[in-house]
C-alpha cells in the first residue's frame, strides 16, 4: 500500500522547516556579530534595513535547500563509500 502524495509533502515540508530553523540559528550568530559591529563600533543604522531582512530570509531559505540537497545526494554517497573501506 502506498502513502498518498499529501503525506509525502507534509513530511518533506516538516523536514524543510526543520532545516530552515537550523539555517536561521546558524545565521543568527553571523547577524549578531555584524549588528554589534554596525551599531556599537560604527554607530550607524543601515539605510536599507528592510531589504537586508528580505535578503537574509532568502539566504536562509537557500541554505536550507542546499543542506537538504546535501542530505539527499552527497551524504548517502559518502556513507556508501565509507562502508566499502
Amino acid at each position: 500500500m502506498t502513502l498518498p502524495i499529501s503525506h509525502h509533502l507534509k513530511t518533506y515540508a516538516f523536514s524543510f522547516f526543520e532545516d530552515l530553523r537550523g539555517s536561521l540559528t546558524d545565521l543568527s550568530i553571523i547577524i549578531g556579530i555584524i549588528a554589534f559591529y554596525q551599531f556599537a563600533i560604527l554607530q550607524t543604522v543601515p539605510e536599507d534595513l528592510p531589504d537586508m531582512f528580505i535578503g537574509l530570509m532568502l539566504v536562509a531559505i537557500g541554505l536550507a535547500f542546499f543542506l537538504r540537497g546535501l542530505e539527499l545526494g552527497i551524504f548517502p554517497l559518502g556513507e556508501d563509500l565509507s562502508q566499502r573501506l
